[in-house]
């Protein structure tokens, strides 16, 4: 024997003498027996599979397992007959599709947003009767017309608008670099592009277009700012709309993408106790103040 198989030998008898000790050894052959007759059942139901499966099968036997279940015993006419209300059926599903599934929708890039109403000086609050505020918001800015977007996204386009839903900051959560706030008085906006975007990413390109142009040089698109305050109870959920922005900077090297906008309208918000309350972060009465909107 070896020097190797030497120390192996002794390993293997110091290991048994220690399972000896812990009083394991017949609990080790309890577990091995049950892997010995696992894998010799295993084995066996191998080979049994095998052999059934080797089974040569007639044409005919073949011709039935093709077949579904309800089909078998049925004449000719009888399976022309069940084959045509499949097809019948196929047709009535794909129909109640269109009329009534989420394709039946225009998608929000293909409709208007009323400009004059909602690039103004006026706060406008969006208070949904149900969870489904942001929804409640597109239906709204689209005179209450069935609209399809992309509800996990911050970032709804309109034909002539851009759309940006915001999630305030916590009250508490004052050490977050990522997160999307105002400035201690309120007219900047820093915000914050999903992860995967760049200054070169088309939607990220129409927001830098929109909210450069100046609202005198007549252009038709807009980007608009509705906030959120972080309140988790469905029957106080609700969206501040404040009017459209314009970018002061943007941080293209920064991942993700910083941008910073001033508020249009902030000169005539910042009068609203709604919007003082939001960038104080003072949320209850953000609440509170609801209200006493007329």
């Amino acid at each position: 024997m070896g020097e190797y198989e030497q120390l192996r030998a002794a390993r293997v008898a110091a290991n048994r003498r220690r399972l000896e000790e812990l009083e394991l050894v017949p609990k080790l052959a309890l577990v091995l027996d049950a892997v010995s007759q696992r894998e010799e059942s295993s084995a066996h139901d191998d080979v049994k599979r095998r052999k059934v499966e080797d089974k040569p099968r007639s044409p005919e036997a073949r011709a039935a397992l093709r077949r579904s279940a309800r089909v078998v015993g049925k004449t000719e006419p009888e399976l022309g007959e069940y084959r045509a209300g499949r097809a019948r059926s196929k047709t009535e599903t794909k129909v109640r599709i269109d009329k009534y599934g989420t394709s039946a929708r225009p998608s929000s890039s293909e409709l208007d947003v009323d400009l004059d109403l909602h690039v103004s000086d006026e706060l406008r609050v969006f208070m949904s009767p149900n969870s489904q505020v942001k929804r409640f918001v597109v239906t709204s800015l689209c005179d209450n017309q069935a609209v399809a977007f992309q509800r996990m996204s911050g970032i709804v386009p309109f034909r002539n608008a851009v759309c940006l839903f915001v999630n305030l900051p916590d009250a508490s959560n004052v050490d977050s670099v990522y997160e999307n706030r105002f400035e201690p008085e309120g007219s900047v906006l820093h915000w914050f592009a999903q992860p995967t975007q760049t200054v070169e990413s088309p939607m990220i390109t129409r927001i830098l277009a929109a909210s450069t142009a100046a609202p005198s040089a007549g252009s038709t698109d807009r980007v608009l700012l509705f906030v959120r305050p972080p309140i988790s109870h469905p029957d106080r959920a609700f969206y501040v709309g404040l009017g459209a922005l314009v970018l002061r900077n943007v941080f293209p090297l920064e991942s993700p993408v910083r941008f910073e906008f001033l508020l249009q309208s902030h000169a005539q918000l910042k009068q609203s106790p709604t919007f003082q309350a939001a960038v104080q972060r003072d949320y209850t009465r953000m609440t509170e103040t609801l209200a006493r909107i007329p």
